[in-house]
């Protein structure tokens, strides 16, 4: 039906309600694919209101004291919706994560507001030390420039990159005392949008609270990080979420071995090299691994090699020698051959 037909049809009863109305229904039914049935509905919800609203109540995670009313805080209207089911929040993860209007900027959005947020809503119980208070101002600032800021590359955190001294609020600073100056060490993650707050003293993995954006746990990536047009944020959105969110789900690697043969098709060796460094998340796995290579990528390599010395099969010769079945001879000895004389028949 084109959108003139669409557009002449007589209107539902749903349809013809005010956008505020089928905004409310939204929030409380959560159904993503309601702005789908229809241009009216889509011109209702396409809000970025409410698109900030759905991140943040589907991403946000807290762990530790405080972390409900927080939340209730943090996500406006949140008691429209209530709690949600596990099985549920991981359908809703992955098809926001499936949406054109979930992209980076909105994630970038929502983790500064939350860390503002989480900073605001703690500092009813602590203080931050008079010499740190000026480094709030540029959290900001950090989110223009996050080259420096720790990655996870492969899915453990290093070093945070700011650390915030807090006292109590009943407790005053006292410089003069070098063996205990604060009572809290406050820890930000400006790319995984994280913090840690873990009172000084105390490593128990108990006695901190943690805060996060984007939680992608139990969702899967979304296939339009998987494809061309490949850019620079949309490699950086697969990097954030690629050891959170699943790829696959079993050890077949279906999506990961398909996702590399089209870029050795489309020779697009930059791209292909910057996944094979990735650490994703398979669902089978407890922890993040390499970005996996099965016999069909090295055969696929092969076929569409260039000619001798192909940056492709050099590549996985190099760097994924190990991922071949061990029992596959024949496979190698066409590898190291096309690298000798080009021959990759």
């Amino acid at each position: 039906m084109s959108r003139e037909q669409l557009l002449a049809r007589p209107k539902s009863r749903l349809e013809e309600l005010p956008a505020e109305l089928v905004q409310e229904i939204f929030l409380r039914c959560l159904e993503i694919n309601l702005a789908r049935a229809s241009i009216y509905l889509a011109r209702a919800l396409s809000n970025p209101i409410i698109y900030k609203w759905l991140v943040q109540l589907a991403f946000v995670k807290t762990d530790g004291e405080g972390d409900t009313s927080l939340t209730r805080e943090f996500v406006t209207s949140y008691d429209v919706v209530g709690h949600i089911e596990r099985d549920e929040l991981k359908k809703l993860r992955t098809r926001i994560l499936e949406c054109r209007w979930c992209t980076l900027p909105l994630i970038r959005d929502c983790q500064l507001a939350f860390l503002n947020h989480v900073i605001k809503y703690k500092r009813r119980h602590f203080d931050i030390i008079p010499e740190d208070r000026s480094l709030l101002a540029g959290f900001a600032q950090r989110f223009d420039d996050l080259k420096a800021c720790d990655k996870a590359p492969n899915g453990q955190r290093g070093q945070s990159d700011l650390v915030l001294r807090a006292n109590r609020s009943d407790r005053e600073f006292n410089g003069s005392d070098s063996k205990r100056s604060h009572d809290y060490n406050i820890a930000v993650w400006f790319h995984l949008g994280i913090i840690e707050v873990l009172p000084v003293g105390d490593s128990k993995p108990s006695g901190k609270i943690y805060f996060e954006v984007p939680c992608c746990e139990d969702a899967r990536l979304p296939a339009k990080l998987l494809c061309a047009p490949w850019t620079e944020e949309k490699l950086e959105f697969l990097q954030l979420i690629s050891t959170r969110a699943f790829l696959d789900r079993d050890t077949e690697f279906r999506r990961a071995t398909r996702t590399l043969r089209r870029l050795i098709r489309d020779r697009d060796l930059a791209t292909f090299t910057r996944l094979l460094h990735l650490y994703v998340r398979i669902e089978c796995y407890g922890f993040p691994i390499i970005w996996p290579t099965n016999n069909i990528v090295f055969r696929a390599a092969l076929k569409c090699a260039a000619g001798p010395g192909d940056p492709f099969v050099r590549l996985l010769v190099e760097e994924r020698w190990g991922h071949i079945e061990p029992e596959d001879i024949l496979l190698k000895e066409k590898l190291l051959k096309s690298l000798q004389s080009g021959d990759c028949s």
